[in-house]
């Protein structure tokens, strides 16, 4: 996004821009006269959707191509002089006239003289290809979906006349761009801001950034279970070495140089997988993009991806990181053999007891840092960032981990009975086996702890959010039937339909009544705010809608004079406002005060909603397009007869989808279901890690027991008992993963519905535990757990016992 702003940028040292409806032209002229300015350039935008494709959209801008040329470079295919705009003149300036890049045209099989269809607010509209752009400047941006029409063009297709988006501003050499910012603010309306280029990009960002943080949380999960794995596989090698170690202790050798080796080992594995995992992050980011690029513009703003991006910054951090993290991870084990001395390293077994004998330490501490979550939650936002809540996330998973050796210890004790009636030999075996290397088999126990308990919790969000959401539309969303012009559904931006089109609906037979919609993004005296217009006489006769300060009826009679807002509950939390509060709107007639006649409940935007009855909106926007009709129909009307009349008449025209009021809710869930899409797939990688540590562990407790195995082969021990031995301690661990896990995941996903999501965007979610799918979730696991047991028991059952007797 940020290459496409810079692309179209071009040499612009300031902008002036306003809201989605545009500023009179006029003020074009007035900034001309401004000291200090070099060159100015207006401009016309909006996306269209590109008649014939699968949801295609075209970012069309229409531009002054004279003035233009002084702030950006364009390079013409076909000319002689690629960047003369000469030759390309006279056909530009003519009525429909369109310029597109060479890389869309050939995607599309189109050349000069080709005639490209797109849908506008005056209907699909028909223009002729009359240049292509090379890949340079502003070619460059949107992926190259990008167009160029003369000025006139766009403000007549465009529904534009007399308007402007954008005046792209150039300060003269000797004159400073804060001076010239402060005359130009001097000259325009409170709805128009004059700024930096690179401050949109900034705003943008912050728009964003709750979305990056959650991301970038998930990520850091995956690696803290990555951290339990490293951990348990220098503990393996400690424990392997034992005797290694305690010879070369009795050489000699001091305590700091066995912690070196081992800590340098750790280190030499963290690089190793930091920068394998580069590689893999770049192939899985080639999948990731695609869900987060479509969640991204469906929800802000239209952005196209040509490529993954991996400079030497993230990939120094990404190894630094790694590297840092495995570093951690090997330190306390590299510790522990460092103190072990000669004589208890020739003593079979003696590590683990000294680990038994600290369980009880960290258990103290797990109660300790679980203690903490709730006074940590309750702590406020930090910049608008759940600062806190993460750490509350992350204190609950440390915590969990702390306490699941003792969890498992007791669990172990638990069952022990049962699985002595089961398995009267081979569950006893198990079950030792499991307490006896607990040391290793509680961290491979709580790396699946923390994998799973992300998964049940985003799981548990995402369900709440769910439910919340369709609670809230089956009350509020009540039309029969939903009209949505075809370019609504790629996302913000998207240019509407015009007003007659509601007026046409009311007279179709069968129609009771019409709700005209309208959204934009408004600025106001704390920032900018989501604002929805409609009719809320019909908005408020057919909608139940959830009123959380305000009576009902004084609300309507404030509305529907034009005199009232309500707001929603998650921008009254953000801004500390309520009813019989007053609210400064920037409108193009300068600010107006609005009182707020109640609050209510709607999920709309994660940064607020100021809901306006359709009057005032008039009267202070003059914008006369729409972004969505409602349509109310009669007790006797048919909703089929009325969607095929209103395709009939606008449809061709305007690309209209007429949708049923249960397809639309389902495609609201359909959003929902593609934001947290990459989520998921972030978990599947932890539980993979976690499961990769219980193979690990099985074939190390293989590895260190030989000799073991191979005395209970020559007691007459059969092959397929020492398999389920290991199939029941794979199975165990899957069990109390499962149980830990599952538990901490519904204590993390309080965390993530009524701190970190309150705290990001002010909503009100219900919590909601998806038990079956949490069930479903606890038997994968489960399978998978003893699945990894095969290849191991496969490996104990091939033991030859000669070789094994003679191990040590």
């Amino acid at each position: 996004f940020t290459q496409s702003i810079d692309a179209i940028t071009g040499k612009t040292a300031l902008e002036v821009r306003g809201d989605e409806t545009g500023f009179d032209e006029t003020l074009y002229w007035r900034l001309a006269e401004v000291e200090g300015i070099a060159s100015l350039a207006p401009v016309v935008e909006a996306t269209a959707l590109v008649e014939g494709s699968e949801g295609e959209i075209l970012l069309v801008q229409g531009i002054d191509i004279l003035t233009d040329q002084n702030i950006r470079s364009y390079a013409f295919a076909g000319q002689k002089i690629p960047k003369d705009v000469r030759p390309l003149l006279g056909k530009f300036l003519t009525r429909h006239a369109i310029v597109l890049t060479a890389r869309f045209a050939r995607r599309h099989g189109l050349e000069v003289g080709s005639t490209l269809s797109l849908v506008t607010p005056q209907g699909v509209v028909r223009y002729e290809v009359v240049g292509l752009l090379l890949p340079q400047g502003p070619a460059k941006a949107q992926g190259g979906n990008i167009a160029l029409v003369d000025i006139a063009t766009a403000q007549e297709t465009l529904g534009k006349l007399g308007k402007l988006d954008r005046i792209d501003i150039v300060v003269a050499p000797g004159f400073s761009v804060q001076e010239v910012k402060q005359r130009v603010a001097r000259l325009l309306p409170p709805h128009l801001q004059v700024q930096r280029p690179s401050r949109r990009n900034a705003q943008v960002e912050k728009m964003l950034r709750s979305f990056q943080l959650n991301l970038l949380g998930l990520s850091l999960n995956a690696l803290f279970v990555g951290m339990f794995l490293i951990y348990n596989t220098v503990s393996v090698s400690v424990v392997q070495r034992r005797q290694e170690i305690g010879i070369l202790r009795a050489l000699g050798v001091r305590r700091r140089e066995i912690l070196g080796v081992i800590t340098l080992e750790g280190l030499l594995l963290g690089i190793g997988g930091s920068l394998a995992g580069i590689g893999l992050g770049v192939l899985f980011a080639r999948f990731a993009l695609s869900l987060v690029s479509r969640t991204i513009t469906s929800l802000y703003l239209l952005v196209a991806i040509e490529r993954i991006v991996v400079g030497i910054p993230e990939a120094g951090l990404a190894i630094g990181v790694g590297t840092v993290s495995a570093l951690l991870s090997a330190l306390l084990p590299a510790w522990e053999a460092s103190r072990v001395s000669p004589q208890e390293a020739w003593q079979k077994g003696s590590l683990e007891s000294k680990q038994r004998q600290n369980y009880w330490k960290v258990s103290l501490a797990g109660v300790g840092v679980l203690s903490l979550v709730y006074p940590v939650s309750r702590l406020p936002a930090v910049d608008d960032l759940p600062v806190f809540g993460y750490l509350a996330a992350f204190l609950v998973l440390l915590g969990s981990s702390l306490l699941t050796p003792a969890l498992t210890l007791g669990g172990c004790r638990l069952f022990h009975p049962l699985l002595r009636r089961l398995f009267p030999v081979e569950g006893r075996l198990a079950i030792g086996n499991l307490t006896n290397s607990l040391g290793r088999s509680s961290v491979v126990i709580a790396a699946l702890v923390v994998g799973l308990a992300m998964m049940v919790s985003v799981a548990t969000m995402i369900n709440s959010f769910k439910v919340t959401v369709k609670v809230w539309a089956d009350q509020t969303i009540t039309a029969d039937l939903l009209v949505i012009p075809a370019t609504k559904y790629e996302g913000a931006g998207s240019i509407g339909m015009p007003a007659e089109v509601a007026e046409g609906i009311a007279r179709i037979p069968g129609v009771a009544a019409v709700d005209p919609y309208k959204d934009l993004w408004v600025r106001f005296q704390y920032g900018e705010v989501f604002v929805i217009a409609a009719d809320f006489d019909v908005f408020s006769r057919y909608s139940r809608y959830i009123l959380v300060q305000g009576r009902r009826e004084q609300v309507r009679q404030e509305l529907v004079k034009g005199e009232g807002i309500l707001v929603s509950d998650n921008f009254a939390y953000r801004y500390g406002l309520g009813a019989g509060d007053t609210v400064i709107l920037e409108t193009p007639h300068g600010p107006q005060s609005f009182r707020i006649a109640g609050v209510y409940v709607d999920y709309a935007s994660d940064r607020g909603v100021i809901f306006v009855d359709r009057s005032a909106y008039l009267r202070y926007w003059d914008d006369p397009f729409l972004d969505m009709i409602g349509v109310y129909l009669h007790p006797r009307g048919d909703a089929a007869t009325v969607q095929q009349e209103i395709l009939q008449r606008f449809g061709p025209r305007y690309r209209l989808f007429v949708t049923p009021l249960e397809d639309f809710k389902a495609e609201i869930l359909k959003v929902i279901d593609q934001t947290f899409a990459i989520t998921y797939a972030l978990e599947v990688i932890a539980i993979m890690v976690a499961i990769l540590g219980v193979i690990n562990s099985l074939f190390a407790t293989i590895m260190e027991r030989q000799w073991e195995m191979g005395v209970l082969r020559t007691l007459g021990t059969l092959r397929g008992q020492l398999q389920q031995i290991i199939l029941i301690e794979a199975g165990l661990m899957g069990f109390f993963g499962n149980l830990i896990g599952t538990v901490t995941g519904v204590v993390l996903s309080w965390v993530l519905v009524a701190v970190i999501s309150k705290q990001s965007f002010g909503w009100t979610v219900y919590l909601h535990v998806p038990v079956p799918l949490l069930s479903g979730f606890a038997l994968v696991i489960l399978l998978v757990a003893l699945l990894s047991g095969y290849l191991p028991a496969r490996k104990a059952a091939q033991l030859k016992v000669t070789e094994a007797v003679q191990y040590e």
